[in-house]
């Protein structure tokens, strides 16, 4: 039976008098908000969404602001476990206090809770049972390589230190100190050029993360000058300081159990400046994607060549990118070989670019960088009309995350026997994430992804519904469930089971068995 109902509340209720005109109500959209959610005027909406009409509850109503919906929590916990002795003694129960709170006839009560009370809770419980998430299936079919079950996840703190899984781990008696630069004996001619090369890029970078107030720490820098620029130049330490060590720190990367996956990644990013500027300036620069920037990301590392002419390591809680505008998923590393090449060819590109290169907005940029890593890692960009499309806006200057309706979608909106806000439209654009989930439950819920044409739209949407996320942008869209504490639950489309930070960039997921590093560890 309800709680809702102490002396001291039942007075509450009467707290506060609203205008006695029905026209003081402002006409509001009735959302996906619970029951016990609802104010008074939500309410009142709810009678005329249902076309139910009663002028003394309507009055009741709007003169008592504190009539809220929290009174019909227990009802709608009933009517979800569809016990109908519950609901009808919940039912009776409420009915039989509001109308002596009210001094209403129980039959008006009855009728306002038959009508608008109840049909709002089933109704709510339909939509949610018709909105299920099927990200799972989703990443089943179009990325065979993903699986929730197999992969592991990040892992916590607690984790870091132990070693149960028998990887190879360096010696006790290894010489290598990562905390201590090599002697200049030990250095060979590329590293001494490299190293004076990048000792003058770090200088000035230094100067930069001072201005700005910023540690060494967050640049991933450790102040000395020697030994940041031997850690990106000498490809043996960059090597064990970008992946061995963290590898190797964490067993949750090197379960046995598990088969051996690490997703790459595309970044693109919109420049801060003038929109014009950038227009103009995509018809005289030649880039691939327009003038933006992108970066690569590797498994939990990413990557990025920036106009300090160093290459930006960034990994796991770090990688968010507030001007992120997509995040293209491009492909699979699936066996330990392919792993380990990626990572030797990966450290070859990044010591090379920060011993030799400068970076210049039109011969050595951010996308040089990137071809490159995909050129030595045989990926490239998606295609196909979804993503041709997408592509030719962005070398235009249109960075908008915008989606064109293919034909056969047309098609299906042809054949609907409805019509909503998006069956009106032949473009979409997303300012948001809870737009884009709205959009896609209802694609999915036509059998629009279904489809082939549909195939290339889910993975151009999931790569937006991924730079939201790592813009920090992760709220999306929820839907009622009546069995949660608040009355809602996340049902972000892209997300497992909807939450909102169930996904690969919230929680970075790769596995590499037992790879061995042994010969990767600096020894000199």
């Amino acid at each position: 039976m309800g709680n809702y109902f102490s002396q001291d509340s039942l007075e509450s209720f009467n707290v506060g008098k609203g205008s006695d005109s029905a026209n003081s109500v402002p006409t509001r959209a009735i959302t996906d908000k619970p029951i016990n959610n609802c104010d008074n005027n939500d309410l009142i909406n709810l009678m005329r969404e249902f076309k139910y009409q009663n002028s003394l509850i309507e009055k009741l109503l709007i003169n008592n602001t504190m009539f809220h919906g929290h009174v019909f929590k227990d009802l709608a916990k009933a009517i979800v476990t569809g016990d109908r002795s519950t609901i009808d003694d919940e039912k009776q129960y409420i009915i039989a206090r509001l109308s002596k709170l009210y001094d209403v006839d129980q039959g008006s009560m009855s009728s306002f809770v038959d009508s608008v009370v109840e049909a709002k809770i089933r109704k709510d419980i339909e939509n949610g049972s018709g909105r299920k998430n099927t990200f799972a299936a989703m990443e089943q079919r179009y990325n065979p390589a993903y699986q929730f079950d197999s992969v592991p996840t990040t892992g916590t703190q607690s984790d870091i230190g132990t070693n149960s899984n028998n990887v190879h781990l360096p010696s006790d008696d290894s010489d290598f100190d990562s905390r201590t630069p090599f002697d200049e004996e030990k250095l060979n001619d590329w590293e001494k050029q490299g190293i004076e090369h990048c000792k003058k890029n770090l200088s000035e970078y230094y100067k930069t993360l001072n201005e700005r107030g910023k540690s060494f720490k967050s640049a991933n820098l450790t102040g000395d000058l020697d030994l940041d620029a031997q850690n990106l130049t000498c490809k043996d330490r960059f090597l064990y300081n970008t992946f061995c060590s963290r590898i190797l720190a964490n067993p949750n990367r090197r379960k046995m159990e598990k088969p051996p996956y690490v997703a790459v990644k595309l970044v693109i990013s919109e420049l801060q400046g003038n929109n014009f500027i950038r227009s103009v300036l995509s018809k005289i620069v030649t880039t691939e994607f327009g003038i933006l920037h992108t970066g690569i990301m590797i498994g939990e590392w990413k990557f990025d060549w920036y106009n300090n002419s160093l290459i930006s390591v960034r990994t796991d809680k770090n990688i968010e990118s507030s001007n992120s505008i997509a995040v293209i998923d491009l492909g699979f590393l699936r066996t330990k070989n392919q792993i380990m090449d990626a990572f030797l060819k990966i450290t070859d590109i990044c010591c090379t670019f920060n011993a030799k290169k400068t970076y210049s907005q039109l011969d050595c940029n951010c996308q040089h960088f990137v071809s490159q890593v995909l050129d030595a890692l045989s990926l490239s960009r998606p295609s196909g009309k979804t993503f041709d499309n997408y592509f030719s806006d962005l070398k235009k200057g249109n960075t908008s995350r915008k989606f064109y309706y293919t034909e056969t979608l047309k098609a299906f909106i042809q054949n609907l026997d409805y019509e909503n806000e998006f069956t009106k439209l032949d473009t979409m654009i997303f300012e948001n994430r809870k737009t884009l989930d709205e959009f896609c439950h209802w694609l999915n819920s036509i059998g629009y992804f279904e489809t082939d044409a549909g195939e290339g739209d889910y993975k151009l949407l999931k790569a937006f519904d991924r730079s939201f996320c790592i813009a920090g942008d992760a709220e999306g869209s929820t839907i009622v469930d009546y069995s949660s504490y608040s009355g809602v639950k996340d049902n972000s489309f892209f997300s497992k089971n909807g939450d909102r930070y169930e996904t690969t960039i919230h929680k970075i997921e790769y596995n590499v068995q037992d790879l061995d590093f042994t010969p990767h560890i600096p020894n000199r």
